[in-house]
């Protein structure tokens, strides 16, 4: 990351620069993760509204674990296809209500969705699983 802290000033200037230097990401099929740090969020705020704003399976996994979550989080990372997300919210929600309710709180986090909205199922020529994005991230 360009920013040296994570407040709106270094967050909007990081994006100032990308666009100074001809990131067109402010376009259909542009998808961005994040940890949804409040700093990053009011950036994006009316700024792109064509990106999809994903949330980092790896920053999401660790507020699992500051919630003591830590024994369900394999049914967490088994929720990659569509279908492996219905199974694995199902089975969230029989072993821990909070956490399925905690989970379905947060917008753009299913690793399906952001597959999904890459029609060759490739992001950045790797295909794309949740190791891929732990690697990534």
């Amino acid at each position: 990351m360009l920013s040296y802290a994570e407040c709106s000033v270094d967050i909007n200037a990081m994006f100032q620069f990308m666009e100074e230097k001809g990131a067109s990401i402010n376009k259909p099929g542009f998808t961005l993760i994040s940890d949804r740090g409040s700093a990053i969020l009011s950036s994006l705020s009316g700024r792109f509204t064509h990106v999809k704003h994903h949330c980092c399976s790896k920053h999401l996994e660790r507020n699992l674990k500051t919630h003591g979550w830590t024994k369900h989080l394999g049914l967490f990372w088994n929720a990659v296809t569509r279908a492996q997300y219905v199974d694995a919210m199902n089975n969230i929600r029989i072993a821990s209500i909070p956490m399925h309710e905690y989970l379905m709180s947060i917008p753009n986090w299913a690793l399906f969705e952001l597959i999904e909205a890459t029609p060759s199922h490739m992001i950045f020529g790797m295909k794309s699983s949740n190791i891929v994005e732990g690697i990534i991230t």
